[in-house]
């Protein structure tokens, strides 16, 4: 042993001299180099596996491309992967063509440049031929060669393929089985000696075989591999073809009956009659057309029922097993179901219920001569599956829907009152020629309009609208009726105004607005000190001021009051509710959630957010740098950012105002009274002071007159003037009579 290998060496290291780029050597070729006797020792451990026909022993010495041994004494043993492939070219070739027969990958350990494999252990490589190596060899005209491709040792981890591609060739001992081809003599069975020699039937045990040809029973030319023809005596006709298995009168028969051109399978009694077939009777199941049938019996292709059909379980049409007694379903998981007829009448469809209380009900797509019109889907009560009773429900052609009326004049028209206990939406234009009544919430996105009244709340509205109905908006207490306490009494703590209607725009009225005032409503009496309301309501300050939000109040200069500043005066006139105000009020992106904005906002607070479809209010999840995220995810990438949820936003009870007004000038009244009724007083005395100083002046006048007649008396001249002066002072008393008088 020692010998061969050191044979099997010299062997290597002379291949290696003659190929100086990564060459491996595959045993069969280097066979030239060695001794018979290596040969014996590789293949026949393999013959006495009885495996020779299944695996190839193959052997080389591996270098790199500069004549390094791989897996040298200094690195030691290593292992890489190897694709082999067996060619019908020395050359060329497309890698999953034709040319290439066979293709594995194996783990090759490499021990000082040596390797050895045993092919067909490997792996397939990728979608390359992988057969069982006997069907590689086919003939002894065409050559084979094998390839080898090491993987990742080139650069950059590039596949190297060893060249150039090594020829297979014969082992000396298998030779031999060249000769079987060409062995005659009496015993062997050829062609020309195919009728006369039994040797076609080999045995196999207590059995035989023949793989070649065919075998007739009753048939002289059979065409099939076993051919019975008319097996049993009871056959019915010389022109069926059967074969069957039984005992007595009781077989069955499997064959061709050329009187009706047909295959048949049955079961007989000829002592009686035919009997029943049992199929799959143990197990497994049926195709009829179908190679692997997943059911006890599928049909694979057009199946036809003459007769009635009972199915005991759920009937199934389409792919999948059917969860409910009939169910259509298509290939891609939708219903689909085609009920057509050519009635003028219509095509019907009833839905009977037999149990008590039950109700025939029939679903009819009308045809011309249908009563409801032609093209439209009509549902109706019916006493028999083509008779109805009454019209409950059309839909038409034209899309409009009618309840109790087979011509709707409208999207949808009822005969009849309507009643909503739910949400309801109208965004067109809805007719109601009788009463409409809304428990819950109400929404018209365009117009409403109503001939005649419209409550809300209430179910006997008193005018043209009345609201019955209110929300209250409460920090702290609140009021609540006995029914809340169940004390029987009412009671209340702190509280805020309650609202009925809240507009977000101006009212306005052609009349007046009235509120509630009347004395039987009321409690409490005490009379408001207008004094004191005189001085407040100087202390309010009227503001000229401009809304923040330009695009609902636009840009039209204000005149009114601040909440805040009312609340320190008046705090019963300001409310305090949940309301958004617009602090932010920017355009911003808004990505899964996300809005890219530099905000205050905090985690848990709510924020308004709008788009071209409206605004809605959303809870801040999460807050990052300069950006938020809500579950809020638009249609595009932008959104207006308009501001954050307060539940302080306060608004001022203007009615408190007024009123407050007509106190302080109730007031201002009372003052002009009193300074009327002075100004009256001062104007009598200034007409009495007036008529005092008139007197002065007289009395000045009188006294001047005095003084000259007591002149002229003592000095005695101007005697001519003594008639004159004598007139004077004889008129003199009757003036200051007079002016005592007036006086």
């Amino acid at each position: 042993m020692k010998t061969i290998f050191n044979q099997i060496s010299k062997s290597f290291k002379l291949l290696k001299r003659n190929h100086t780029y990564m060459q491996m050597s595959p045993q069969l070729e280097v066979r030239r180099h060695l001794p018979h006797l290596l040969l014996a020792m590789v293949f026949i451990p393999l013959a006495g596996l009885a495996q020779s026909q299944q695996y190839m022993s193959y052997q080389g010495y591996l270098t790199d491309g500069s004549g390094n041994i791989l897996g040298s004494t200094n690195t030691g043993p290593k292992a890489y992967d190897v694709v082999f492939r067996i060619w019908d070219l020395p050359t060329g070739g497309t890698i999953g063509s034709l040319d290439e027969l066979f293709a594995e990958l194996q783990t090759v350990t490499v021990d000082n440049g040596y390797f050895s494999v045993l092919l067909g252990q490997g792996t397939s490589y990728q979608t390359e031929p992988h057969p069982l190596l006997p069907t590689v060899f086919t003939s002894l005209t065409l050559p084979r060669y094998v390839e080898l491709t090491v993987l990742g040792i080139g650069a950059n981890g590039a596949s190297v393929t060893i060249l150039p591609r090594l020829q297979l060739v014969d082992a000396p001992f298998a030779l031999l089985a060249v000769n079987a081809l060409n062995v005659t003599g009496a015993n062997v069975i050829t062609a020309a000696n195919l009728s006369t020699n039994l040797g076609l039937w080999q045995a196999n045990g207590s059995s035989i075989y023949y793989n070649n040809g065919s075998v007739g029973v009753g048939a002289t030319g059979p065409q099939r591999k076993f051919t019975v023809n008319s097996l049993s005596a009871n056959a019915a006709s010389d022109t069926s073809y059967q074969t069957g298995i039984g005992t007595g009168t009781k077989q069955l028969i499997l064959g061709y009956d050329t009187g009706i051109d047909a295959g048949i399978i049955s079961a007989s009694d000829y002592s009686t009659a035919w009997k029943n077939l049992s199929l799959a009777t143990y197990g497994g199941n049926v195709g009829i057309g179908a190679i692997t049938p997943s059911q006890r019996l599928e049909v694979n292709g057009n199946a036809q029922v003459d007769n009635s059909l009972i199915v005991a379980g759920n009937l199934g049409v389409g792919p999948g097993l059917p969860a409910w007694p009939f169910q259509v379903v298509n290939n891609s998981g939708f219903v689909d179901e085609v009920l057509a007829s050519s009635s003028t009448i219509g095509t019907w469809m009833d839905l009977q219920n037999n149990s008590a209380g039950g109700v025939n009900w029939l679903v009819i797509s009308s045809g011309s001569g249908n009563g409801g019109g032609a093209g439209n889907l009509l549902f109706a009560p019916g006493s028999a599956p083509n008779s109805t009773s009454g019209n409950v429900l059309a839909l038409t052609s034209g899309g409009r829907v009618g309840i109790d009326t087979l011509t709707p004049a409208a999207t949808l028209e009822v005969n009849g009152s309507v009643q909503v206990d739910g949400s309801s939406v109208f965004s067109g234009e809805a007719q109601f020629s009788s009463d409409v009544y809304c428990y819950n919430d109400a929404f018209f996105e365009n117009n409403a309009l109503f001939s005649a009244r419209v409550g809300i709340g209430t179910s006997s509205p008193g005018y043209p609208l009345e609201v019955d109905g209110w929300a209250n908006y409460d920090l702290g207490g609140g009021f609540w009726y006995a029914f809340v306490t169940g004390s029987g009494i009412a009671g209340g703590g702190s509280h805020t105004n309650s609202i009925t209607i809240k507009a977000q725009a101006g009212i306005q009225s052609g009349l007046g607005l009235y509120v509630t005032s009347d004395q039987r409503i009321k409690t409490d009496f005490v009379p408001s000190d207008s004094r004191q309301d005189l001085e407040t309501l100087k202390r309010l300050e009227v503001t000229d001021f401009n809304y923040k939000d330009v695009v609902h109040y636009g840009h039209r200069h204000r005149k009114g009051l601040i909440a805040q500043q009312v609340e320190k005066l008046l705090p019963d006139s300001v409310n305090q509710q949940t309301d958004v105000v617009p602090d932010i009020y920017q355009m911003a992106n808004c990505q899964k959630g996300w809005v890219t904005l530099a905000t205050d906002l905090k985690k848990g607070e709510r924020v308004k957010l709008i788009t071209e479809k409206g605004g809605s209010i959303h809870e801040v999840l999460e807050v990052a740098k300069d950006k938020f995220r809500t579950d809020f995810q638009p249609e595009g990438d932008k959104v207006f950012v308009y501001g954050r949820e307060v539940n302080d936003f306060r608004s001022v009870d203007y009615d408190d105002i007024s009123v407050l007004n007509v106190s302080a000038t109730q007031e201002l009244a009372r003052r002009m009274d009193q300074l009327e009724k002075r100004e009256a007083r001062l104007t009598e005395l200034e007409q009495k002071a007036a008529r005092v100083d008139q007197l002065e002046r007289e009395l000045t006048e009188l006294k001047k007159l005095t003084a000259q007649l007591a002149r002229s008396v003592k000095g005695g001249p101007l005697r001519a003037q003594k008639t004159a002066e004598s007139d004077a002072v004889a008129d003199a008393p009757v003036l200051s009579a007079s002016a005592a008088q007036e006086q």
